[in-house]
């Protein structure tokens, strides 16, 4: 089905054919034809399948520009893809005039979106966080809201989101219409929707794995040769646009300095950066002017960059959908491309074969100069850290099957709680050498005490 097949609105589809866009994908067909219609919409999609435009279109259609409250509400997980949607959703908006659209996240100035919010913004994208703030501030107003979108639910709410999404959502008027999309479906989401959805329509489809596309390869290397295994796998490869994924902030800074002291043209992205940074590393990166950048999975969602033939993973995934959020990146629109992941402890291994298992890929050996051979044996540090992260994930799994930091149980506010009556500890009985001591100490208290003075006649 094409566009100018189903829009009505001509400045619509004067932005959509300016983009060069005619075809609609298979989520867009599916989901722009229900959120017409007014129902909920659950729609479960892989990255890539251009579903901001599945709800874009339908919510700009019930904008009304005459009126200058909030009436589109989108909330995403991160800076950078709450960014990437306010740009497209203004493309869309080219030829028409009055419906601004603000972007409300961390990191920028507060003031500045207050002033934006007090004039009038028709379509609010914004992160949790930030939009609880103005809230609590009272500069956000969301009782016109007709239209909310959760865009990547799961992503926020393994960020630990949910207290704040639930705040919001109570804030929206209950007649809303509400659109939930995600790459997996986990249990915390079907509560969700069952909780803040009217009957919502659940949608799937496949379009947008590329993962065919992709030539998956893992690399065996130890601890003590892994920059060297990376720097060998950038010249060999010679990537005109490549990222290399770690699993902390500290192994960003880390590997960003030793390549940079190796003479490559790199950046980092992560969470500590401030904002204003974050942007013009993203931009220098998707301009070309910087070949590399290494990031934490803050960039594994939502940053829809061309031209990337290459990706790596430094370090092994936590779990197995980043893999494919990571991968996901290259191999778009068709295109093929390169993922390559280094593993150098046995911990390692077994996890990128649990991903490999999951995803059901075909994964081959690549050998470089500084591949391991033999055996895989482990140091005392890799079996702490192999240790530590097993707990962690442990502790991980049993705080989401616990109530909330902020209910006890569910429901019961914290300051509700009732403290119980506990009873008072049985003292114990002085023993003999208890009653000598205390027999000691008020004789010597005896003689301290001061003795009251004659007053003179």
């Amino acid at each position: 089905m094409k566009f100018n097949e189903i829009l009505k609105d001509e400045y619509l589809l004067k932005s959509i054919e300016k983009q060069g866009f005619e075809e609609l994908t298979p989520i867009q067909e599916q989901a722009i034809p229900l959120l017409r219609s007014g129902v909920d919409v659950i729609g479960k999609s892989k990255t890539g399948s251009g579903k901001t435009y599945a709800y874009a279109i339908p919510a700009m259609e019930l904008v009304n520009v005459e009126n200058k409250a909030t009436q589109v509400l989108i909330l995403s997980p991160t800076r950078e893809l709450a960014s990437q949607e306010c740009n497209e959703i203004r493309k869309l908006n080219e030829f028409r005039e009055g419906c601004n659209v603000l972007p409300i996240f961390g990191g920028a100035h507060m003031d500045r979106q207050i002033i934006n919010l007090k004039r009038g913004v028709r379509v609010v994208i914004g992160t949790p966080g930030r939009l609880c703030d103005h809230l609590r501030r009272k500069t956000l107003d969301l009782s016109e809201v007709k239209f909310v979108v959760l865009d990547e639910a799961d992503e926020m709410l393994d960020m630990g989101f949910r207290d704040d999404i639930v705040t919001i959502l109570d804030k929206t008027p209950k007649e809303r219409q509400t659109a939930l999309f995600s790459a997996t479906m986990p249990e915390e989401i079907k509560k969700l929707a069952q909780n803040y959805m009217k009957s919502p329509v659940f949608i799937e489809t496949d379009e947008g794995d590329d993962s065919d596309f992709i030539e998956q390869y893992f690399v065996r290397t130890d601890t003590k040769n892994k920059n060297m295994a990376i720097r060998n796998l950038l010249d060999t490869l010679a990537p005109t646009r490549t990222i290399i994924f770690c699993n902390t902030k500290k192994m960003v800074d880390s590997l960003y300095e030793s390549l940079s002291k190796n003479g490559y043209s790199v950046c980092e992205l992560h969470g500590d950066i401030r904002q204003s940074d974050r942007k013009n590393t993203i931009k220098a990166f998707k301009n070309g002017e910087i070949p590399v950048l290494i990031a934490t999975d803050v960039a594994a969602r939502g940053l829809d960059i061309s031209g990337l033939d290459v990706v790596f993973n430094y370090d092994v995934p936590e779990s197995n959908e980043y893999y494919v959020h990571r991968i996901g990146r290259t191999g778009r629109a068709g295109k093929s491309g390169k993922a390559f992941t280094l593993i150098n402890t046995p911990y390692q291994k077994r996890k990128f074969d649990e991903i490999i298992k999951f995803t059901g890929n075909e994964v081959k050996e690549f050998e470089t100069k500084f591949t391991l051979k033999g055996e895989q044996t482990q140091t005392r540090k890799e079996k702490r850290d192999e240790y530590l992260a097993e707990a962690r994930k442990k502790a991980h799994e049993k705080r989401k099957r616990l109530p909330d930091s902020k209910t006890l149980p569910y429901g019961v506010k914290r300051s509700e709680k009732v403290k119980s009556k506990t009873a008072s500890k049985p003292t114990k009985a002085p023993t003999q050498k208890g009653k000598r001591l205390a027999k000691e100490k008020s004789f010597i208290d005896s003689f301290s005490a001061k003795k009251p003075t004659k007053k003179r006649r």
